[in-house]
């Protein structure tokens, strides 16, 4: 019992600590996730954020940072927090995987 305990313990110290960390993301900071996995957090430090204009910043940064390594953009998750910014997070695909915009 005492040893499933510490398990537990260990794996929720574990999970704490890691998402504390991705939550930590530099404004404009492109960070990688994951293989070819993709976050980057855009704020506004002189007002309120529009969220149109921050997703448009965004998906651009997105684009060129894909299209450097010859790949297209596939969006994973786009979050709007009030007071923290607006994160994308995307996928560098090669073109031939690349969805067909409908």
């Amino acid at each position: 019992m005492i040893r499933a305990i510490r398990m537990y313990g260990a794996v929720l110290a574990t999970c704490i600590a890691t998402s504390s960390a991705a939550q930590h993301i530099e404004p404009e900071e492109i960070v990688s996730l994951d293989h070819h996995l993709y976050k980057i957090r855009i704020v506004n430090e002189s007002g309120p954020l529009n969220v149109d204009v921050a997703d448009g910043r965004a998906l651009k940064r997105a684009t060129k940072f894909c299209a450097k390594r010859k790949m297209s953009v596939v969006v994973k998750d786009k979050t709007f927090d009030m007071g923290d910014g607006y994160t994308l997070t995307w996928e560098c695909v090669k073109e031939k995987h690349a969805p067909i915009a409908n």
